[in-house]
């Protein structure tokens, strides 16, 4: 199990076409300056993916898939805490991941949601159930979007550290 930095260390020994890599601090005074940055970092995700020769559609599905990824760091994580973004693309594959550290309670939702997701047949039938039966917070409704728009599969990376949530999608790079 790693840590932030040692990921960040490990990371940039890994062999892969393009990498796009960012952190961030999570601080409640700042939460407008950090949705500007989700959206941004949307943006410019879209566009660097494009350069790295991915289909218009799937840059655009990825980017989509990011923000949200970014989007629950910056709702679920702690105070003052280092949220990392990693974006890994080869001929065949790209790989977002994001760290950052939560509430145990809501790292057992999380669990919760992205075993839902796996054992599923149809991404679609679990997010129109959360949608039927939407319990506030809870239903991460855009972990399931995630999983139906690109089509990837989304895993929790265990970690030693109590609290720390890394996520991992795969998807095709088409």
């Amino acid at each position: 199990m790693l840590s932030i930095a040692e990921y960040l260390r490990e990371e940039q020994q890994q062999s892969c076409d393009f990498r796009y890599v960012f952190k961030f601090r999570n601080r409640a005074d700042h939460f407008e300056k950090l949705w500007q940055m989700k959206i941004s970092a949307r943006e410019s995700l879209d566009d660097w993916l494009l350069v790295s020769d991915i289909a218009p559609h799937t840059a655009e599905v990825c980017a989509n898939a990011c923000s949200e990824l970014i989007e629950n760091c910056i709702k679920y994580s702690l105070e003052d805490a280092i949220s990392v973004v990693a974006i890994h693309v080869t001929d065949h594959e790209i790989v977002i991941e994001t760290i950052n550290s939560t509430r145990p309670e809501y790292l057992a939702e999380l669990a919760e949601a992205v075993q839902a997701l796996a054992l599923s047949d149809d991404p679609k039938q679990v997010f129109i159930q959360k949608l039927l039966n939407p319990v506030a917070g809870k239903s991460h409704l855009g972990l399931s979007k995630i999983v139906i728009e690109t089509k990837g599969s989304l895993s929790l990376v265990p970690h030693e550290e109590v609290g720390v949530v890394h996520v991992k999608l795969k998807m095709q790079a088409e």
